[in-house]
């Protein structure tokens, strides 16, 4: 599976569940998807976490955490390998470096989302590929503004296409990648723990930073349109493209078919790593397939 066929076929945009108002909450120790469903108010790791625990160890509890949104259940929120109490400086005036509004201890000291040469941690615009200038001269962007993942059609994300929507949602690689692996597996592993397994049965699995299996990437179709199949458990959608000039198509398991329009296929490309550098080695080493 190689990235660019993975550029133009990911579906990424927010669609996260949430529990009606009605809903009872949930009591520490409990699983969760989202904090909103938790007594406490705070989901970590998809489980309801008690406020006054430090879950991750980095001397912050968790009710701190929550109000800066540092992640309570890993010490290293941003995965740029320094600890978030390091990078916080003070709890009530956490260092920002770069001015955006994000403290440091949420953005990256080594990912670069734009593809600018500037770590987001010193990027203010992270959405902006900067040019060199006298303001940023190690920066070397096309000065242009980056499509964020989020820009796809709402008629994408409120259509059958919606579970995957989500479950694509939950692989969030962060910092740079290490790869490893033997004859049968090859394992791409970032900074946040995310990883990509992908193993000679002809199926790759994306994991997310939680240790949640997020979903699966095949191309067994016998079907020569599909150029690639999302697997969410046992629910398939298929992307195909019936030829060079037609649209991209996904076909949900109802039988449905949604087309993707070309501000969607952008910013799949964009979130993949396909144009942004989002995905880079930590070393010299195999770009994962």
């Amino acid at each position: 599976m190689s990235r660019v066929a993975l550029a133009l076929s990911l579906l990424v945009v927010p669609a996260l569940a949430a529990c009606g108002d009605g809903a009872k909450k949930r009591p520490i120790g409990a699983t969760c998807d989202v904090s909103s469903q938790c007594e406490s108010g705070i989901c970590g790791g998809g489980q309801c976490l008690d406020p006054e625990a430090d879950e991750d160890g980095d001397n912050l509890v968790n009710r701190v955490e929550a109000a800066l949104g540092t992640d309570p259940v890993r010490a290293d929120s941003d995965g740029d390998g320094v600890a978030d109490d390091v990078e916080l400086g003070s709890i009530t005036a956490p260092v920002d470096s770069d001015g955006d509004g994000k403290i440091d201890a949420i953005e990256s000291a080594v990912a670069d989302g734009d593809g600018d040469c500037l770590p987001e941690q010193e990027d203010p615009e992270d959405d902006f590929s900067n040019a060199p200038s006298d303001a940023f001269p190690d920066a070397c962007g096309d000065g242009q503004p980056v499509i964020p993942c989020a820009s796809v059609s709402s008629s994408v994300g409120k259509s059958c296409v919606a579970p995957l929507v989500t479950s694509l949602r939950c692989f969030d690689p962060a910092g740079c990648f290490s790869v490893d692996g033997d004859d049968a597996t090859t394992l791409a592993t970032w900074g946040n723990g995310a990883k990509i397994v992908d193993r000679d049965d002809g199926r790759v699995t994306y994991v997310g930073s939680s240790g949640a299996d997020c979903f699966a990437v095949g191309t067994d179709s016998v079907d020569p349109s599909v150029q690639v199949t999302y697997y969410v458990g046992s629910a398939a959608f298929e992307i195909s493209q019936a030829g060079d000039s037609q649209p991209l198509v996904i076909r949900c398991p109802s039988g449905a078919r949604v087309t993707l329009e070309p501000q969607d296929i952008a910013a799949i490309t964009v979130c993949t790593g396909g144009s942004s550098g989002t995905w880079e080695p930590c070393a010299e080493q195999p770009t994962p397939r």
